[in-house]
């Protein structure tokens, strides 16, 4: 019986810990700067782009990052909503798709 309360004693800590972390900003911000290098690296792989920075928009409910072409100065903005899963890329600046 001991084994089986420190058996649910270590999954509830493993849960509470994961739930901690989700809820990090730090992660957060690391997650939305990983889905936007990605997402460049797949759209504007003709470009030459560096990182700038990444900072929370409070008035889209994600992360802003932003990224700058190191040939002709033209800067590219993402929104990155990384709340929750699944982290999608909810507006780029060059698209001009409807």
């Amino acid at each position: 019986m001991k084994k089986y309360k420190i058996m649910f004693a270590v999954l509830l800590t493993s849960i509470l810990f994961a739930l901690a972390v989700s809820q990090s900003t730090v992660l957060q911000r690391a997650a939305a700067r990983f889905t936007a290098s990605i997402y460049v690296t797949f759209q504007y792989y003709d470009m030459d782009l560096e990182f700038q920075e990444v900072e929370y928009a409070y008035g889209f409910g994600g992360y802003s990052v932003t990224y700058r072409d190191k040939k002709n100065g033209e800067a590219v903005s993402l929104v990155v909503e990384s709340s929750s899963l699944p982290i999608v890329v909810a507006y780029d600046s060059l698209d001009t798709r409807p």
